[in-house]
């Protein structure tokens, strides 16, 4: 990691960037930011313009990871709503989020793991009990 000081407007070109980049939530650029050394209120006032220019959208974030974490992790829905949780993101856009699950594609998902999965190992993926036992029916 560098000693290197950036001003406010360094900092904020490294953040667009960092978020033009991939989709990051509020609470992960607030954090690189300080990593980058930059103070309270700076990091305020770049956070802040950076929601308003559509560069961090906690919404579209959430979305996006439960789509990704479903599709491409084979994750559950508790595993995904304990990880947003880490992020803290707020809950009511956590259970939006956790609702634009696609069910079909979530239990086809669940069905392909059955096959090479143990019962633990599907909780600890997320799936709750409820949701193995529908699908092995």
């Amino acid at each position: 990691m560098t000693n290197k000081e950036w001003s406010p407007d360094e900092l904020k070109s490294k953040a667009e960037r960092y978020c033009a980049s991939a989709e990051h939530c509020e609470s992960e650029v607030r954090l690189k930011l300080l990593q980058w050394r930059g103070d309270a209120q700076t990091v305020d006032e770049i956070v802040d313009s950076l929601r308003e220019s559509g560069y961090v959208d906690d919404n579209r974030y959430a979305r996006a990871f439960v789509h990704d974490k479903v599709a491409f992790q084979g994750w559950g829905r508790v595993k995904i709503e304990y990880m947003l949780r880490a992020k803290k993101l707020p809950l009511p856009v956590i259970k939006s989020a956790l609702k634009t699950i696609d069910e079909i594609e979530y239990f086809e998902q669940l069905s392909h793991l059955i096959e090479t999965k143990s019962f633990n190992a599907l909780l600890l993926r997320g799936f709750t009990a409820e949701e193995i036992k529908q699908c092995q029916s």
